[in-house]
């Protein structure tokens, strides 16, 4: 699952946004949203951390066929769809 959030970053870099991109809508009740500053699309970020050390970090939009497509992605939506 690691390797696919380095892969899906190294093949698509052009497609990721990272945090100047963003912008966090605090209009939510428990916490900010992130959204794409150009579209203002829902995002999801990615981090990995690495004993304290962020070595990895991104967002992609939640519809994008990127992120749909990430094995990272189908592994954590597959283990939280039985408890949504």
């Amino acid at each position: 699952m690691i390797q696919s959030v380095h892969s899906t970053l190294a093949e698509f870099p052009n497609d990721c946004l990272f945090e100047d991109q963003l912008w966090s809508d605090s209009s939510e009740k428990a916490n900010g949203v992130t959204r794409d500053r150009l579209t203002d699309s829902l995002c999801v970020t990615v981090t990995l951390w690495d004993q304290g050390v962020r070595v990895c970090h991104y967002s992609l939009p939640e519809e994008s066929p990127i992120l749909l497509g990430a094995r990272f992605y189908q592994i954590v939506a597959g283990a939280l769809a039985p408890h949504l």
